[in-house]
């Protein structure tokens, strides 16, 4: 359907009588151009939510809400498909490396028919499939995948490479080849969560069945793209980034320059701020945004406004963008820490007014025009737009005081003249609710190690690094001084003949007290060894709570079992010592970790949801175990025979041999804390 209205005869008779036999694609842009507010070039997410919004809300898409099955392309890149068949769903399919409308900005040109050609390839695939009498839905799922295949071939092909061999369209297109640049296992699909709380859904949380922890480890030994291969991954230059929120502010400031960049006759800067701690990468991040654009037009130039001494400080910065601007340059200017006072709180802001609004600026009785260029205000005492502007404050009083004086300082003047702004989050955790900072860290720590010591990676791409080094680097707490602390311990490390980085190579306790909390450290440091003299206790307390739970079983088979530690077979003393090795694993299954501490520890209750969680996860450990060691599943229990009726998968397992477990799982904490 193009620019559907819903009140034609076709449609009234198609949805009266054939609606669950019809299949309805309509292309996102032709949703956006009929009023539809759909976002367009964020986030996966973002867009996919919105579109969910709408479907539910928007009265004028009622009738498309009753479809049974809807396909909404979105570019050469991704589409939507929702279904309806008694119960709504809707899944999001994409290309992890693209985003919506990627291509068309790759490339110049346009073909038209892109829609017809998706279309082609989704029937195809259905009437391919309809032999195999699979369902309509699965058959869509795998049309989909074959619409977004052909759609690309058949604009990266074009009208062909010359007139003599003009052959259109392309029969190619829906050939499957070896040496394709597109193909159908590359397009990953995600069911859209149907909930208020969108801001926090993460694609990367749905598609992985690893925890966080895991993957962050997973990212610094064998890279981002060997790892994240089905995740939403943006890349600006040398800047890589899964975090949606960063995703969205990177986006937006980019389609934002780009804009900009493309326009003539431009009279005023383009003016955009930056926040975050000390340390966290605003300068870069930006520089590698817009490096990504137009790195033969982009000249950079920083000036911190705390060193300032007078406003001619400033005009003399105004001069030396403006040499640029007459060299046909587009100064990316860094004004460092603008929010720093100067004859009061935020005092600069008043002479920045007239240079962003009018693109000019006073020398003496002269008056310059300052030309094409991006303005970028790095925040020096706020690390959130949000406390920049003041909507942190909580108490009514101190609200009032903050915005007088704020008005007072043309903050909102300011602010008025600014077109875009991201918040930089960097390696640390800004609240309970950021649970991606150990992925940011994770992923600055892979970009460090190939930048500044590619030789710790080998010819397979994996990192030679201590798995303690590892674990200190991503579980400490907090970096003093954000991305900085992290680079500078690499830095401060022995590194330049090393062939693995060793706890022997950081730096000593009183430098790394410079960037991390040394004791926290150093105790992540050495968490295996720590651990390790602690397996063989673990191991005896977990038998004696088996045999605890049992002292009143008559089992005649459970007889070996039940004996005391001394007299236990090494078998089952190597069972009991692999449970406590495991712990630790089985624990970043719900993100938590053991850490050695000094004072005498508490210990906490596991929820239901986590007992539920590490109940699973042990009982496949367990049967790992028994299996190799030549158990297998028998309706009875056999020593000789080494048959068990508990080597079957969780769902089969009785109720009463999973309350041992849980019994058994629950002690954890009790046991560790000892």
């Amino acid at each position: 359907m193009n620019n559907p209205i819903g009140t034609s005869i076709l449609w009234k008779q198609l949805e009266e009588a054939h609606i669950e036999k019809t299949i309805v694609i309509i292309n996102g842009d032709d949703l956006r151009s009929k009023g539809v507010n759909i976002s367009k070039s964020l986030s996966w997410e973002k867009t996919a939510q919105e579109f969910l919004w709408q479907i539910h809300n928007n009265p004028n898409l009622a009738f498309l809400a009753n479809c049974h099955h809807l396909i909404v392309p979105l570019g050469l890149e991704g589409a939507i498909y929702y279904r309806d068949e008694g119960i709504n769903e809707a899944y999001l399919y994409f290309i992890p490396y693209e985003f919506e409308g990627s291509s068309f900005k790759d490339n110049q040109g346009k073909m038209y028919g892109l829609t017809s050609c998706f279309a082609a390839g989704l029937a195809r695939s259905i009437a391919s499939g309809m032999y195999n009498n699979e369902e309509l839905s699965s058959l869509i799922s795998e049309g989909i995948r074959e619409g977004i295949v052909a759609a690309q071939k058949y604009f990266v092909s074009g009208f062909g490479k010359n007139v003599e061999e003009f052959q259109f369209p392309n029969p190619s297109i829906f050939i499957e080849d070896e040496n394709d640049f597109i193909y159908k296992d590359l397009i990953q699909d995600v069911k859209i969560p149907d909930k208020e709380n969108s801001s926090y859904w993460y694609i990367l949380s749905d598609k992985s069945s690893a925890n966080l922890a895991e993957i962050a480890y997973d990212i610094v030994k064998n890279g981002v793209k060997n790892v994240l291969n089905s995740i939403p991954i943006a890349q600006f230059g040398n800047l890589q980034t899964v975090d949606r929120t960063e995703i969205e502010s990177y986006r937006s400031i980019k389609n934002l320059m780009c804009e900009y960049i493309s326009k003539k006759n431009v009279v005023r800067p383009l003016s955009i701020s930056v926040f975050g701690t000390p340390g966290s990468g605003k300068s870069f991040g930006i520089t590698e945004v817009a490096d990504s654009i137009a790195p033969e037009l982009i000249e950079k130039l920083d000036f911190n406004l705390s060193q300032f001494r007078t406003p001619l400080d400033l005009i003399s910065a105004f001069h030396k963008m403006r040499d640029f601007s007459l060299k046909g340059k587009i100064p990316l200017v860094f004004f460092d820490e603008f929010d720093s006072a100067f004859e009061g709180n935020l005092g600069w802001l008043k002479y920045f007014l007239a240079p962003m609004q009018d693109g000019i600026f006073r020398d003496g009785d002269s008056v310059h025009p300052i030309g094409k260029a991006i303005f970028v205000f790095a925040g020096g005492t706020s690390s959130t737009f949000k406390e920049f502007i003041g909507e942190d404050i909580k108490e009514e009083t101190e609200k009032k005081k903050f915005f007088i004086d704020f008005k007072g300082a043309k903050g909102p003047d300011f602010t008025s003249r600014l077109r875009g702004y991201v918040n930089i989050l960097g390696p640390n955790q800004t609240n309970e609710k950021d649970q991606l900072f150990i992925i940011r860290r994770a992923m600055l720590l892979r970009s460090l190690l190939e930048r500044k010591v590619p030789h710790l990676i080998n010819d397979d791409g994996e990192a030679q690094i201590d798995n303690g080094v590892l674990r200190a680097l991503l579980k400490i707490k907090r970096y003093k001084h954000e991305s900085r602390s992290m680079e500078a311990i690499l830095e401060m490390s022995m590194l330049t003949n090393a062939k693995t980085w060793e706890q022997c190579d950081l730096p000593s306790k009183e430098q790394l007290k410079l960037h991390v909390d040394e004791e926290q450290f150093l105790r992540h440091l050495m968490q295996d060894a720590f651990y390790g003299e602690k397996i063989e206790n673990l191991a005896i307390a977990i038998h004696n709570k088996y045999r605890m739970l049992n002292e009143n079983n008559t089992n005649m088979d459970l007889i070996d079992f039940l004996v005391p530690w001394e007299k236990l077979s090494e078998e089952l003393r190597n069972s009991n010592r692999e449970q406590a090795m495991y712990i630790p694993n089985s624990l970043l299954k719900i993100n938590y970790d053991i850490i050695s501490v000094k004072k005498s520890p508490g210990y906490i209750q596991f929820t239901e949801s986590e007992l539920e969680i590490l109940a699973k996860d042990e009982h496949k450990r367990w049967c790992r175990y028994r299996k190799r060691n030549g158990w297998k599943y028998g309706e009875v229990k056999d020593n000789k025979e080494k048959t068990d009726p508990a080597l079957v998968s969780w769902n089969n397992l009785s109720q009463e041999r999973k309350n041992k477990v849980y019994q058994m799982v629950n002690i954890w904490p009790e046991i560790l804390a000892k």
